[in-house]
C-alpha cells in the first residue's frame, strides 16, 4: 500500500537514511533529496529514497576508478 511507503517528518526519513534532521533538511532545501514539503511537514517514500541511496552509490563508484 502507497501509505507503507511514505515517511513523514525529517527526524523518520534522517532514521530511514541513518542520517541526521538537519542533515535531511539540507539535502531537502539544496534539491538533493527526493522529498517535498506538505505545508511545514517534510515527506519522502521509502522507495525513491532507495533510489536515491543507490543512485549516490553508483555515482560514487563511476568516479572512483
Amino acid at each position: 500500500m502507497l501509505t507503507d511507503d511514505l515517511l513523514t517528518g525529517a527526524e523518520a526519513i534522517g532514521e530511514f537514511l541513518s542520517m541526521s534532521e538537519r542533515q535531511v533538511r539540507r539535502l531537502h532545501d539544496l534539491g538533493q533529496l527526493p522529498s517535498w514539503k506538505d505545508g511545514r511537514v517534510l515527506r519522502a517514500r521509502r522507495s525513491s529514497l532507495i533510489a536515491w541511496v543507490e543512485y549516490q552509490h553508483a555515482k560514487r563508484r563511476n568516479t572512483a576508478t
